[in-house]
């Protein structure tokens, strides 16, 4: 079963994350298999596989080739230490209806021999899709199709939601624009660029200097070297931003990495570019205005899948409350309470979707339910204490009947205080006006 799409392209300015998340929750409610294309004004191209909503793999993009080679060195290291053997004389050949690419068969191949297993082929795809995630959101403005599959691969490693995968790629987005090259690409090659001043900075024999020079060579990438030095992308840059500061070390662009297998269709063919092969499957909503409008004739897909608008009532200099409680009922009573304080006010009632919103949204006081499905009210608010902006923020959990355990849990998660339910208006009132100094 896959969602009926009209054959146009939506544009979208600002792919943030709620936006991202709203778009694979719709895909997902509509059971769409096939392909997702999307598209930057840079020419870059990136296609999903969706298989009932889910995400199987994705493709494409700046360096595909290098992606893969540094995840498989960091997920599935022994083989990625004899891919040489691997690989000679290593054909595929792909079904006329086959939608996966020569990188996801080689996994699936690698997992049915017993090579590598499910779980570590699983964390690579979700490493891939986070990256991928991150430099569409990078790119801002993108516009996206559709390609439905009647006939969807057998071959199956995973089948993955989309919202934990979105929300860590904001998550490092959100990191990577506190660094001082916000605008770089993490897939920008560092390379020496005054190698005799630089050594006067870190000193010649210092092992400082000698690991500069080795490994900023103008051959590898921020995200290569990151996987290189085992640790993670936004350390890895930091530690060098001061030499780039100085203009000793300079990004630059470098090519992807070539094929590292023959592939060729079953009718003998070379198998398309993703250039090439977007260019067949432009298939999409109904036309719109702008990326709010409503798709309108479309079934499976409701208009949520382009109206990424929140439940916020956004006013300028005034305190901004949020609420994340799956019961619409407990947000309602919060809403009047609050808004007759004369605050704003905002409520989600998904609590996926509600981490990467209140990012954006930014509220001066956030209440959290323990008692969520899919992710407690404490995971919630461990996951906005990882951010810098929520270090100091105040998250005050609620629920019924709060016990010793419920406090120290919300102490471990990094809670400000813990609030009983049912709400007292006074209490409320007092409590937001105590962390809002108002």
């Amino acid at each position: 079963m896959t969602a009926e799409l009209t054959p146009n392209k939506i544009s979208v300015n600002q792919f943030t994350a709620s936006k991202q998340i709203q778009l694979f929750k719709d895909l997902k409610q509509g059971l769409f298999s096939g392909q997702v294309i999307i598209k930057d004004y840079q020419a870059n191209v990136w296609t999903f596989f969706l298989y009932f909503g889910r995400i199987l793999y994705v493709t494409g993009g700046t360096h595909q080739v290098r992606r893969w080679r540094r995840n498989l060195a960091d997920y599935c290291p022994t083989i990625a230490n004899q891919l040489s053997q691997e690989l000679t004389s290593t054909t595929i050949t792909v079904s006329q209806n086959e939608m996966i690419s020569w990188d996801y068969h080689l996994l699936y191949l690698w997992v049915e021999q017993g090579k590598i297993n499910r779980e570590q082929a699983t964390k690579m795809i979700r490493a891939i899709v986070t990256e991928v995630l991150f430099d569409i959101t990078q790119a801002q403005d993108i516009v996206y199709s559709f390609k439905p599959e009647l006939e969807s691969t057998e071959l199956r490693i995973a089948m993955i939601d989309s919202e934990q995968q979105v929300i860590e790629a904001w998550k490092i987005w959100q990191q990577w624009q506190q660094t001082k090259i916000a605008d770089r690409s993490p897939n920008l090659a560092p390379i020496v660029k005054q190698s005799e001043t630089l050594k006067e900075k870190a000193g010649a024999k210092t092992k400082t200097y000698q690991t500069l020079s080795r490994l900023m060579n103008g051959k590898q990438t921020l995200r290569d070297l990151a996987i290189r030095k085992q640790t993670d992308l936004i350390l890895a840059t930091r530690s060098i931003i001061p030499y780039i500061q100085l203009g000793l070390i300079e990004l630059r662009e470098i090519d992807d990495l070539p094929l590292p297998v023959t592939i060729m269709k079953s009718n003998a063919k070379a198998l398309e570019s993703d250039d090439e092969r977007a260019d067949k499957i432009e298939i999409s909503f109904a036309a719109v205005k702008d990326d709010r409008e409503g798709c309108a004739g479309n079934p499976r897909i409701s208009n949520r899948g382009v109206d990424f608008n929140h439940n916020v009532i956004a006013k300028k200099n005034k305190i901004l409350v949020a609420c994340i409680d799956r019961n619409s009922m407990v947000c309602q009573i919060m809403k009047k309470i609050i808004t007759s304080a004369g605050y704003d006010y905002a409520s989600y009632t998904e609590p996926l979707q509600a981490i990467a919103a209140v990012l954006e949204s930014k509220p001066d006081v956030v209440f959290i339910n323990i008692e969520l499905t899919e992710i407690s009210g404490y995971d919630v608010c461990a996951e906005l204490r990882q951010l810098e902006y929520f270090h100091s923020t105040p998250i005050i959990l609620f629920s019924k009947n709060i016990n010793l355990v419920d406090r120290m849990k919300a102490k471990l998660a990094g809670c400000s205080e813990l609030f009983n339910q049912p709400f007292d208006a006074q209490s409320l009132i007092r409590t937001i006006a105590k962390y809002t100094h108002l």
